[in-house]
């Protein structure tokens, strides 16, 4: 049973020692390696006495050093993956800010890290996944990432029928394609929709859309790659504008380029539903004398 910051201040004076063994039995015994004392968590307190170490050029002193950080780094890296194996999302979060590595690409054979241990766990998955997504972006690298064989974690996620981590996994790559939509970079919106996110993906808290964000960023060519997907134009933001109601807004800037597409986008569109209706020729040719078909 682990007890909060035992043998916190013994591990502090090993270190100070560059007692190697002495910190090793402490690690058997059961010292708490994510307590953050008065002197810090103990594996940055250790890599700052190694580049004291290395500044004073002493061979002897980097060498017990170094021994200390690679001990500590180790067993943090284990503690953290049995406690993404046993569910415990508290734990999981300290180890994390203790030094634990929250990727561990590799760890029991996996491509994606414990991202994909954690996937495929059956207590508390969704919290323990939140907490390794949570500001590490070689996971967030992982969550848009596929196995050699092809597999996503949303993909893991289904084979496991797994529903509440599939919605977890799908909003946060939504939000991602958010990101790339409001920076322009179509390279990563087209990675992104390939793992199966809608371009029509709507924010849980903002209500923004791939097209809102990008209409309002004046990303031209992200909203000509977007609107090519047939992107629903009618999905409004949390303030229930939708993306022509932002373009007429005398309150909000928008590029006049990216209004114009909108626009055309939004003609074109009324043209074909008319053509698709069996629309009287009156009504098709006032459409096509629009400015803007």
């Amino acid at each position: 049973r682990l007890v909060s910051g035992r043998h916190y201040k013994k591990l502090v004076k090993a270190i100070e020692q560059r007692q190697a063994a002495e910190v090793g039995r402490l690690i058997r015994q059961g010292a708490d390696l994510s307590h953050g004392g008065s002197h810090g968590y103990i594996l940055p307190l250790a890599r700052q006495r190694l580049d004291r170490a290395i500044a004073l050029k002493d061979p002897s002193k980097v060498s017990a050093c170094e021994n200390i950080v690679s001990l500590l780094q180790s067993n943090l890296n284990r503690q953290l993956y049995d406690h993404v194996i046993r569910g415990d999302a508290t734990q999981v979060q300290l180890l994390g800010r203790g030094g634990a590595d929250p990727y561990q690409q590799g760890i029991a054979g996996t491509e994606l890290g414990l991202l994909e241990v954690a996937v495929n766990c059956d207590i508390n998955a969704n919290n323990v996944i939140a907490v390794l997504l949570d500001g590490n972006l070689p996971n967030q690298k992982a969550l848009l990432s596929r196995r050699s064989d092809g597999c996503s974690l949303y993909d893991l996620a289904k084979q496991k029928g797994n529903d509440d981590v599939m919605k977890l996994i799908y909003q946060r790559m939504g939000n991602a394609l958010l990101i790339a939509a409001s920076e322009g970079d179509v390279n990563a919106y087209n990675h992104i929709r390939s793992l199966g996110v809608s371009a029509n993906y709507s924010s849980a808290v903002s209500g923004e859309t791939s097209i809102l964000t990008a209409v309002q960023r004046a990303q031209r060519s992200m909203v000509e790659r977007i609107l090519s997907d047939g992107v629903d134009l009618e999905v409004p933001n949390a303030d229930g504008q939708t993306v022509l109601q932002i373009c007429n807004d005398p309150h909000i800037v928008v590029d006049g380029g990216v209004k114009k597409l909108i626009q055309k986008c939004l003609k074109t569109r009324q043209l074909h539903a008319a053509v698709h209706l069996g629309k009287p020729v009156e009504e098709i040719s006032r459409i096509i004398a629009d400015e803007g078909c």
